[in-house]
Parts: C-alpha cells; structure tokens; sequence
C-alpha cells in the first residue's frame, strides 16, 4: 500500500447569469413530475444524442414500486425526443456506458442487500430506442455506480457496492468474471479506461484505487490515496500526458493526480471553499485544462489547469438548479450537460465559452 496524501415533453427555458466572466446563457429542461432526479448519463456523437435517467426518489435502492424513465435528448436544439419508462423494480439507474459499435447503452442498478436483491444490468437500444434486455448479477452483488467499456465495446466492467468488479459479455449479457478488494467496504464510485485500453482504474468512496488489467480481470494494485476523509466520486485521463486524476466528494473537493508509469498519487490540490463533491470531470485533449462539476447546491462549473495546479476560473450556477448529480460533456459542442436533484428533475445545457 502506498501512503495516504494528507490532508408532455420537458419545457425549455434560457436563464441569463450575470458574472464577471460574461457567461453565455444556460439552457433548462425541466422534466416531468415524477423524473425527480437524474441520475446518469451518456452521450452518443454519432446520432448527437444524449442520454440521461430519471429515478421518482432519492432513495439509493433498488423499490420495487418505482421505476426509472431514460430520456433521449436531441442535442442539437437540446430538446427530449423519446423517453422509456422501464419496469418497476428497475432503479435508480447508474454507471452508463455506450458501445458506439453495437449501438446500445448499458446502465446498472442498485438493487437492495437488505432484500437480497441483486443489482442489474439494463440494455438499451440507441436506434431504434428501445429497451433490449437485462442481465440479474449473481447472490450478493448489489449497488453498480461505477463502469467502463472494452475498446471492442463487446464487455463492460462495473463496480459494485462491496468492491467488486464484475465483467459482463455484452453480446451475450452473461457473466465473465470478478476481481475483489480485499477490504469490502470498499464501494466502487468512479472508473475510468485508459487511452490504451489495457487497463481500468476504479476509485472506492474509502479513497482507494484499484487497478485492473481488463484482458484477464487482474487486479494490478490497490493504492489507498485517501484516509478519514471523503472518498472519490469521479475521475478523468489527460490523453495528451501520463497521468489520471480522481475527484473526491470532500468540502472542499479535493484533485488528486496519479502518475501512471509506476501508478502513485503525485500530488493533491485542494479547491476554493464551497466547491465541493466533485461529481465529473473533463480533460480535452492537448489543452492542460480540465473542467470540474462541483455537486452543490450551488453547483459550480469550475476551470482549472493541471500542471501545475490552479483554478483559472469558476462559475457559480443559480440555486433554483439545485445540486448536480451527473454531468456529460460534448467536445463537438464544448458544451456540458447536467442533470440535477430538483423535484422534478432538470437538464442543463452551459456553454464553456467564457469560463
């Protein structure tokens, strides 16, 4: 172990935000009653289609009462095209992923380990949208928030509550394999591949990172990065350099980067005060500059620069959007996307010039 660092369809509206940045204005769905809080999402360049879930509570298990609703949102004049309304028991939807190949998102559920009910894997059809199958994990594995997808898009690998990693053959929605922590308080929150495709790297909210060789399932090491503070809950690659970053939910949120060549925490920046729980992160290529979602409420979209640490810029979000839950970012756009914890729910659309 290494040693811890220290330390209808939806309505459109467009809010204008004076700052001393000149912000562009935002745009706003405001989603059904009943799509309460927006739990994942992913977005398809190909179709310039995003795709986000609703679940009716904030309840993190899996009512059998309830039932998840995923919205297919047309991005090009940001408005919601389609929506699935999926079968009571399946929710809250997480950790979506999409196989650009094969034309399908995968999302996983919590399930409830105080019913024994396992968490599940969703399949979705991105054209024609439509819900395709589901996969029941084995006894014992319940509360997916995390994955990631092969290079082939043929396998996808989700963490689970009590820290495991499980792949699942997509093409068939069987079960391949796991790989376990050693400590199973360990919760996966966080995943990210990287560029090669060999490897994934998962963040647990105790502050652990575990890395896996994908082609067999190897857990590789298990670094504990953090200790008696709050774990992570994103993480993100600089493609153009050696190194991957997680973010955790502490207040203030914390940056912490690991070298990859021989994987080790190289440094922690902690953020300005109130900008805390980071839920996504994005590095465009070949810029040095990330942009980090601050949970709120308020939210924050935050710019920093990577190296060295520094924060550029920030941009505080109105408090009528409530707290960010998940976030996706268009590179095509340089837009990002926000689904937000309002009852009901709402997508954000902010534009980064001006940031």
């Amino acid at each position: 172990m290494n040693a811890p660092l220290s330390s209808g369809l939806g309505l459109l509206f467009l809010v204008g935000i004076n700052t001393t940045l000149q912000a562009a204005p935002l745009q706003i769905i405001r989603l059904k009653p009943g799509e309460n809080f927006v739990t994942t999402g992913v977005l398809d360049e190909r179709s310039d289609t995003a795709f986000f879930a609703t679940a009716e509570s904030d309840f993190r298990y899996s009512l059998e009462t309830s039932s998840a609703t995923v919205l297919q949102i047309r991005v090009s004049d940001f408005s919601i095209r389609k929506r699935i309304v999926l079968e009571a028991g399946e929710t809250p939807l997480q950790a979506a992923v999409l196989d650009p190949h094969r034309r399908r998102i995968y999302f996983g559920t919590y399930g409830d380990p105080n019913r024994e009910v396992s968490g599940q894997i969703i399949q979705i059809g991105v054209d024609p949208f439509e819900k395709k199958k589901t996969y029941l994990l084995p006894k014992g594995e319940f509360g997916i928030s995390s994955g990631v997808l092969s290079p082939q898009g043929d396998t996808a690998y989700f963490g689970t509550l009590f820290g495991t990693v499980v792949s699942i053959d997509l093409t068939g929605m069987t079960l391949i394999g796991d790989s376990k922590l050693a400590d199973e308080t360990n919760a996966f929150q966080c995943a990210v591949r990287d560029p090669s495709g060999m490897f994934a790297y998962f963040g647990t909210t105790a502050g652990n990172v575990m890395k896996i060789r994908l082609a067999d399932m190897s857990p590789l090491e298990n670094i504990t990065a953090l200790r008696q503070e709050p774990g992570f809950r994103c993480a993100f690659f600089d493609p153009a350099s050696p190194y991957v970053y997680f973010g955790t939910q502490g207040k203030p949120a914390k940056v912490i980067r690991f070298l990859l060549t021989d994987f080790r925490p190289e440094e922690a920046f902690l953020l300005a005060t109130g900008q805390n729980d980071l839920v996504a992160g994005f590095c465009p290529r070949g810029k040095g500059i990330a942009y980090l979602i601050a949970a709120g409420p308020p939210a924050q979209l935050i710019q920093i620069k990577l190296k060295p640490f520094s924060i550029l810029s920030s941009r505080p979000l109105p408090e009528e959007i409530g707290d960010v839950r998940c976030a996706v970012f268009d590179g095509q756009r340089q837009a990002v996307y926000l689904g937000t914890g309002r009852d009901p729910g709402q997508i954000v659309r902010i534009p980064l010039a001006g940031l």
